[in-house]
């Protein structure tokens, strides 16, 4: 029997008025029970777990894994199990951050369409520690440097330009006033539906690693309110200690391998937050 103890800290971080509002502290005991003569059940071992629990509606809905893979889980609407299939990309060192999870990002795509960076601003620095691209489930929303910003909506708003060009249908993508934070904003109820029960075979967003690919395929939006949805990325300012920041509600699954210092993703299941 292993006995964890897990500490929670859950606060709302606002990364553009860097503003905290209050929050609490959560502890708790789990207990983990082995039996060391099934062949089905292994046997406990002492492991750092790492645990993060995000929320972009007022409501929290986590599953906490021990003991690494394989990661299993049920879905409600389907009477079956689904194994996680992850892909891996290293953990980078910042020198001046050393706490902080850090990725080798090298560009975006908007379906399928690259966006136009600075390939500096994707750069850390090894003496000032600024720039790159870092992990933190405490802000709700990506956060990018500004002129990656602009680029990023501007693809976007490009994509619905070739999207509506090119439709087969009358229906178009239609934009409307932007809804602060966000700028770029649609009528909803003229977004394309994702296939609830296949990949679809362009992602909304693609963030590039050298060997691997992170497929934002449904989060890449966000309802603000009845009928506008907008595209759940935000301008973390001009200047930023970190160039981009990946936030809660593009993160669909997350492993932190610390062992050999890579992090596992994989693409979120509709099924979870239906």
């Amino acid at each position: 029997m292993a006995l964890l103890k897990i500490l929670v800290a859950f606060y709302i971080n606002n990364p553009v008025t860097r503003s905290v509002v209050k929050g609490e502290l959560i502890s708790d005991l789990v207990n983990v029970t082995s039996n060391p003569d099934s062949q089905e059940t292994p046997v406990t071992s002492p492991r750092r777990c790492y645990f993060g629990c995000a929320t972009t509606a007022g409501t929290i809905n986590c599953k906490i894994y021990f003991g690494g893979g394989p990661y299993l889980h049920y879905m409600s609407d389907v009477e079956d199990f689904t194994e996680r299939v992850l892909t891996y990309t290293p953990l980078l060192i910042n020198p001046k951050s050393k706490e902080e999870y850090f990725l080798d990002l090298r560009s975006i795509k908007v379906h399928g369409i690259s966006v136009p960076i600075n390939k500096k601003l994707l750069s850390i620095n090894k003496k000032t520690g600024i720039g790159g691209t870092k992990i933190d489930i405490r802000i709700p929303y990506t956060t990018m440097e500004t002129s990656i910003y602009k680029a990023f909506t501007n693809t976007y708003t490009e994509w619905v330009e070739r999207y509506n060009a090119n439709s087969s249908t009358s229906l178009n993508i239609t934009m409307v006033s932007l809804v602060a934070p966000f700028t770029t904003c649609f009528n909803s109820s003229t977004v394309p539906m994702v296939n609830m029960f296949h990949r679809i075979e362009t992602p909304s967003v693609s963030f590039i690693f050298p060997k691997s690919v992170w497929k934002i395929v449904l989060f890449d939006l966000v309802r603000v309110k009845d009928s506008v949805d907008c595209v759940g990325f935000l301008d973390g300012g001009s200047k930023p200690t970190t160039s981009i920041v990946i936030g809660a509600l593009q993160i669909g699954f997350l492993e932190f391998d610390i062992s050999r210092s890579r992090l596992g993703f994989g693409e979120p299941y509709i099924h979870e937050f239906m």
